[in-house]
């Protein structure tokens, strides 16, 4: 959010998670991968799985504008290094 405050926000998740007892709470996250984002999937993919996030949903926004994205293969490379991570951590 451009008025948030990242650090805080994720600060207080990594505080909910760390007061789960029993394991009940689910932490999922979601991201709709924009040209502003898009060299940070990987980056997202860490910090939610750093946070026990264990279910990711990607998405790409119908009403964006796929003009100034990245090249195919560079686009291609991006998102076999998020699936990778998915499958080393066991993510959903």
């Amino acid at each position: 959010m451009i008025h948030g405050d990242f650090d805080k926000a994720v600060g207080n998740i990594a505080k909910l998670v760390g007061r789960d007892q029993g394991g009940s709470l689910k932490v999922a996250m979601s991201m709709a991968i924009i040209r502003a984002n898009l060299r940070d999937i990987h980056r997202f993919l860490k910090l939610g799985h750093s946070l026990g996030d264990r279910e990711i949903n990607f998405r790409v926004g119908p009403i964006l504008s796929y003009q100034g994205l990245p090249a195919k293969a560079e686009l291609h490379d991006l998102l076999a290094e998020a699936y990778g991570f998915i499958e080393e951590q066991g993510v959903k």
